[in-house]
């Protein structure tokens, strides 16, 4: 029995809530008297529940990312509820990953290798060249916070084969919430002012969760299929341009595995159709036509004339501050305080690329891309190796390849890198990749040569013994009962 589930049974014992009640007043009673033994006491007793509830430390974190940016507006001192969040999610997988000397493949060093440079080198931007920033400390902890749950969830899936369908469930439960919320929000207006899940953000968590429906559907689950269409629809009628096209853009792409040319054909075919999807509802669908086609026409894509909602204005402002350091960049954080000086209320460049491009300079663009693409490297690759038809846990492979997709795509034109509620989710579905590979791997019997059986086991006697003495062949007891 595993100790988190352990635990859930122990604690559902009327006798042992009332112990906990007594231990809490005679802690209570240390604390008062003894505030150093309290302290001791309180961090072995974290201590000792951090090791049992490893899997749901990544369960809860998942769950939570289902609140999107509803705690955004609450603030502790200079660091915002999210900010706070993100370092409660840095501390605690890191944390219990390292009290539990977790094995770290060799597969999971080198695809977190390159994003352990990157936070080298934004950290180390803030130092020499620049200066620390709540903003620059706080993205590097949401990178932090992604590779941290990559490494835990890695373990926790080679550790536990059910931990795939548990992980499922909390996936569906955390949907669930983000729509409710946005519902509420978006749709009904009943939410308080000031306070609920803005229509950007939950469309960019959505993007996860559509990939996690779309892995569900290639490997046999027919139902996952208008679950997917159905988020994708929401984030239609959210109007957020991006994560509409890059959502429907994941159909097509869900089809490709790398070494088949089919495969590479079919999501070729199926992305015109989808592109030709698009151009129609957006044409048709009055809402979605001026959000994509009116306004600030400063932005063109093929040809055509897009709304870039003064998009191009932040990026020629960033380029233009970059160019002052375009080797080493000019420091973690520094984008967000550019445009915050000449677009006060925004504080983002709105292309995570031109962010890491600004801040990290040509150096740290070069190792983003790196780590980046091996991870979609790596995730595209055991999927197109897994067999969906025998191995249901294969779905995992897919859906972490398109989440990173997903986050990729939409860095292009949002600030996707810095949100922790899209970070981690999608650090928690390529950890589950990883798992499931090194568990497979490790299940996989090691090839050997093959044994010879007993003397005259396949067709004769041994050499060296008489045919008329020797005991009956296989074959020979094979066609005397035929």
């Amino acid at each position: 029995m595993r100790a988190s589930d352990a635990l859930h049974r122990l604690t559902a014992t009327p006798t042992v809530l009332t112990a906990a009640a007594v231990l809490s007043l005679v802690a209570a009673l240390v604390a008062s008297a003894v505030p150093l033994l309290a302290v001791m006491l309180l961090a072995a007793a974290s201590l000792a529940v951090l090791l049992m509830l490893s899997r749901s430390l990544v369960l809860a974190i998942l769950l939570m990312s289902g609140l999107v940016d509803l705690l955004t507006p609450f603030r502790i001192g200079p660091l915002s509820a999210m900010g706070l969040t993100t370092v409660l999610y840095v501390l605690g997988s890191w944390f219990v990953w390292l009290l539990r000397a977790a094995e770290l493949p060799a597969r999971v060093r080198r695809a977190i290798a390159p994003f352990l440079l990157f936070l080298f080198w934004g950290a180390l931007s803030m130092v020499l060249w620049y200066r620390p920033s709540v903003a620059g400390v706080q993205n590097l902890l949401v990178i932090a916070a992604f590779l941290g749950l990559i490494v835990l969830t890695a373990a926790e899936a080679r550790r536990s084969p059910e931990f795939i369908e548990t992980l499922g469930r909390v996936m569906a439960a955390a949907t669930m919430l983000a729509v409710v919320l946005q519902v509420l929000n978006y749709h009904l207006g009943v939410m308080p002012s000031g306070f609920g899940v803005q229509a950007r953000s939950f469309a960019l968590f959505a993007l996860v969760a559509v990939a996690w429906q779309l892995g569900r559907w290639r490997t046999g689950d027919r139902w996952a299929f208008w679950a997917a269409v159905a988020i994708v629809g929401l984030v239609g009628l959210s109007l957020s341009r991006t994560a509409f096209v890059v959502g429907v853009l994941l159909f097509p792409l869900s089809f490709i595995r790398l070494q088949s040319v089919r495969g590479w054909l079919r999501a070729g075919v199926l992305g015109v159709g989808a592109v030709g999807l698009l151009y129609t509802i957006v044409s048709h669908v009055g809402a979605l036509r001026e959000r994509f086609f009116e306004g600030d026409l400063s932005l063109k894509v093929g040809g055509i004339a897009i709304n870039a909602m003064g998009r191009t204005a932040f990026w020629e402002l960033t380029l233009a501050s970059w160019r002052k350091s375009p080797i080493i960049g000019n420091g973690s954080g520094s984008a967000e305080e550019l445009i915050e000086a000449y677009f006060p209320g925004l504080g983002h460049p709105h292309n995570d690329y031109l962010r890491i491009l600004h801040d990290g300079g040509l150096v740290g663009l070069a190792i983003w891309l790196v780590g980046y693409l091996g991870l979609l490297w790596m995730t595209a690759s055991a999927w197109s190796r897994s067999d969906p038809k025998r191995n249901p846990a294969a779905r995992v492979h897919l859906a972490a390849f398109l989440s990173l997709a997903a986050v990729a795509a939409a860095m292009l034109t949002d600030n996707t890198m810095v949100y922790v509620f899209v970070m981690a989710p999608a650090g928690i579905l390529v950890g589950a990749s990883f798992g499931v590979s090194a568990r497979d791997q490790r299940a996989a019997p090691a090839s050997v040569e093959p044994t010879p059986g007993p003397p005259g086991g396949e067709g004769g006697p041994a050499p060296g013994t008489d045919p008329d003495t020797a005991p009956p062949t296989p074959l020979q007891r094979a066609s005397c009962t035929s």
